[in-house]
Formats: structure tokens, sequence, C-alpha cells
């Protein structure tokens, strides 16, 4: 799952920055075009009429400018859209981890409490009273049960949960 995200978020990006730089590139030869075409309009030797028409092509490419310069903020409002999704979701992947954990801890707990094996020397028997009993087992997965509510309970008083 995670990687293929993670194949998906580098073949976006990169398609994002493709798209960026192809917009640059034609931005700053349109730039050239309108810068030329104003040496045009400042020379004395052509018409009147031609002038005219220059300049309105000149308006023209301002505009195709302002176009490219809001379809580059245009991209890049896109990669950090997409990489504020990305945040997210992967925060919402590590809350999850993290309550599944915590769910666990309580039964991990008892479980390394009563795996220690104490031995009492002079009856070689367990020294824990719960190892030894005849519903110990049932009462370790009820006491994990328990603990494990309570921890549920108290973060959904806290609204963490």
């Amino acid at each position: 799952f995670l990687h293929s995200t993670k194949v998906y978020k580098n073949k976006y990006l990169r398609n994002l920055g493709k798209l960026m730089r192809e917009v640059e590139f034609v931005e700053d030869k349109v730039k050239l075009i309108k810068r030329i075409l104003r040496h045009l309009i400042d020379d004395n030797r052509i018409g009147v009429e031609l002038t005219v028409y220059l300049e309105d092509l000149e308006d023209d490419l301002g505009r195709v400018i302002e176009e490219f310069k809001r379809t580059g903020e245009l991209i890049s409002t896109l990669k950090i859209e997409f990489d504020n999704y990305m945040d997210r979701r992967m925060n919402e992947i590590l809350y999850l981890l993290t309550f599944t954990t915590i769910c666990i801890l309580p039964a991990q707990f008892l479980t390394g409490l009563f795996g220690m094996n104490f031995v009492d020397p002079a009856t070689e028997l367990p020294t824990d009273p719960m190892l030894t009993w005849k519903h110990g087992y049932w009462m370790f997965w009820l006491v994990s049960v328990f603990s494990t509510g309570v921890l549920i309970i108290i973060f959904k008083l806290k609204r963490w949960l």
C-alpha cells in the first residue's frame, strides 16, 4: 500500500514538475516575442496601421503571459495540496497504528509480568499465584480486556478518539 502510494506520488509530482518546466519555457519564449514586438513598434520605419496592430498583439501577448503565470501558480498550488493530502493520510495511518499499539499495551504488560517465571526455591513452584490458579488463564484475558476498555473510555472522555 505505502509503496504504491509512493510510486503514485513520485509519478504525480514528476508530471507536475515537467508541466511547470514546460509552462516556464513557453512563457519565456512568449516574453521574448513580446520584446521583439516592442522593438518593432518603436521602429519609426513601419506604418501607423501596422503599429496599432502590433500594439494589440503586444497586449494579447501580455494577457497570455499573465495566463502562464496563473497556470504556474496553479501547478504550485496543486503540488502543495497533494503534499498536504499525503501528510494527512500519513497522519491517519500513524493515528491508527498508535491506537492499535495502545490497545495491545495492557496485554503486553501483563504477558511480561506473568512471564517472569520466578520460582520459590523451597517448593520449586511459581511464586505468582495466578500462574498456578485454575482460572488464571481466563483471569489474564479478563484483566487485559478490562484494562484495554478502560483505556478506550479514558481516550473517549478526553476526546482523543
